[in-house]
């Protein structure tokens, strides 16, 4: 609930906001600001009244203040974790601050399409949440986790795959959409950063299935390891690209971090769990996506944009079932009540 809550407050406020006409940047910066505090007031009250039914089953000389030091201290690798994949995300801007002229610009190129993929992966955040404590059970039990993890990766990938495509197929065309431009130059300046962009959620959802499944198995220390090295990645190729492409270059950067740190995850959670690659998925992913850039060049024609996206999401994920890429009584096994 906690994780969800600053989310939910935010969005009733921002309602109430667009109900009285009073949406600016400003406004929307504050009702941030009071979703994110209500939330905290909630963690803090929690805490407090957990803490005082501790003290009252136990001699209140073993609960000094001191003796919390071990709890925060084991706190510190989630907080760094945190910290660093926060860096890595939310670098480029500040580097075309520093590395262009022009920063404002390419900044707002960036932002328009980074906007998005900060809304698709506010779905995939919630998914790894409730994965958290499912994971940590079931390897608390001794129970299987590869099952679990294998049908979250597809159910996040189906979705992944068909925003990245819908994305890169019709870039111009969500973009034009969106924003008014001064020109079709810079609507197409926009739209190929744009494609990097969304196509960035492809790894970002394996990232949060695998990562996750590190998180419940306590594994931090690799995991800030491949955040530092992501990071540095980050860095170099921002150093690299964004002097020479721009905004273009800082969305290559992006889906290149993103791409490594998933397969890093992974990596680690097939040498702890004996993972297998599944090659039969792999081959309906292929299908589903071959299958999609035929059902684009069929309905690319139509003139509404909105109508378009519109069937080609609904095919995606009736191609989704139909390839058995996702099987709604193993999702129904998982997330019934009860469930082990």
């Amino acid at each position: 609930l906690l994780s969800v809550s600053d989310k939910a407050f935010g969005i009733i406020l921002c309602l109430l906001a667009y109900a009285f006409e009073l949406i600016t940047i400003e406004t929307f910066i504050v009702v941030q600001l009071i979703a994110t505090a209500l939330t905290l007031s909630i963690a803090f009250y929690l805490n407090i009244k957990y803490h005082k039914s501790i003290v009252a089953l136990t001699p209140i000389k073993s609960i000094a203040f001191k003796s919390l030091w071990p709890l925060l201290k084991l706190s510190l690798p989630f907080a760094l974790l945190f910290t660093l994949m926060n860096m890595y995300t939310r670098l480029d801007v500040a580097m075309m601050n520093w590395l262009l002229p022009n920063a404002n610009y390419h900044s707002s190129l960036y932002a328009q399409s980074f906007r998005l993929l900060d809304a698709a992966a506010m779905f995939a955040m919630l998914f790894a949440g409730l994965l958290l404590p499912m994971f940590s059970k079931m390897i608390q039990e001794q129970v299987d986790v590869r099952p679990l993890a294998n049908l979250a990766s597809s159910i996040l990938m189906l979705i992944a795959v068909s925003i990245g495509l819908a994305a890169y197929l019709y870039a111009y065309r969500i973009i034009d959409l969106l924003y008014d431009f001064k020109s079709i130059d810079q609507a197409i300046q926009s739209s190929e950063v744009f494609k990097n962009i969304l196509v960035s959620f492809v790894p970002m959802s394996l990232t949060f299935v695998f990562s996750t499944l590190l998180t419940a198995k306590k594994d931090l220390f690799h995991l800030n390891v491949y955040a530092c090295i992501a990071l540095g990645l980050n860095l170099v190729l921002n150093g690299v690209l964004i002097p020479q492409w721009q905004s273009l270059g800082a969305s290559l950067a992006t889906l290149c971090t993103q791409s490594v740190f998933a397969i890093l995850c992974y990596a680690r959670c097939k040498q702890l769990f004996g993972f297998e690659f599944n090659v039969q998925q792999l081959l309906k992913f292929a299908i589903l996506i071959i299958v999609l850039i035929g059902v684009f060049v069929l309905i690319k024609g139509i003139h509404s944009t909105l109508l378009s996206l519109g069937l080609f999401g609904l095919l995606a994920v009736s191609l989704g079932f139909m390839l058995k890429i996702i099987d709604p009584k193993h999702v129904y096994y998982f997330f019934k009540p009860n469930s082990q």
